[in-house]
């Protein structure tokens, strides 16, 4: 049972202060960049304030657990890596972070909100760096759940190989982050500007 717990626990303090540390950039930018904190609370509430954003979580921690998973090199390979998710991983987020960034903007267009956004008395950056943080913080939001279930399929497997690669698993999800917030910025930015 230690086998499986302690990855687990410290998983989770690592997520916790990943958390905390983008808590703490998110205070920092309330207090520096006003327009830009509303422009991110908004969007990021609005996201989570309807069924759709749970269900699109739903979609990529399932779409993750299946491509990662499902194929049976998984468990021929006898190996607890997620290579078999880096195949897959690129066309999922192909989709879902396409699908985030336009519909950031598309809601300001639907909403009929989109001109007064744009003649805000603020610079178009920190409209477009609110725009920019809420899709990451809802991409993360995302990565967070699929980072814990991946992982407790990962660590429940390993208590019967009695061997943890818990380095490789913590590596590939950092690379992951990294990626996921360049991808974000290609779409964050509105063709108006």
């Amino acid at each position: 049972m230690w086998n499986i717990t302690f990855p687990v626990i410290l998983l989770l303090l690592i997520d916790a202060l990943f958390v905390l540390v983008g808590w703490g950039l998110i205070l920092l930018l309330s207090q520096v960049k006003r327009v830009a904190f509303a422009v991110l609370k908004r969007n990021f509430v609005g996201y989570f304030s309807n069924p759709t954003g749970y269900l699109f979580i739903l979609l990529f921690v399932g779409a993750c657990s299946v491509c990662a998973f499902f194929p049976h090199n998984f468990f021929n390979d006898n190996l607890a890596t997620l290579h078999e998710l880096n195949r897959w991983f690129p066309w999922i987020m192909l989709v879902y972070i396409a699908t985030i960034t336009m519909g950031i903007w598309s809601e300001e267009r639907r909403q009929g909100t989109d001109e007064l956004l744009l003649t805000v008395p603020a610079d178009d950056w920190d409209i477009v760096l609110g725009k920019y943080l809420a899709a990451v913080a809802i991409y993360t939001v995302s990565l967070l759940f699929s980072q814990v279930t991946n992982f407790l399929v990962i660590a429940f497997l390993l208590t019967y190989l009695r061997k943890h690669d818990f380095a490789i698993f913590m590596w590939y999800r950092i690379g992951v982050a990294v990626l996921s917030i360049v991808l974000v910025a290609t779409g964050a930015r509105p063709a108006t500007i």
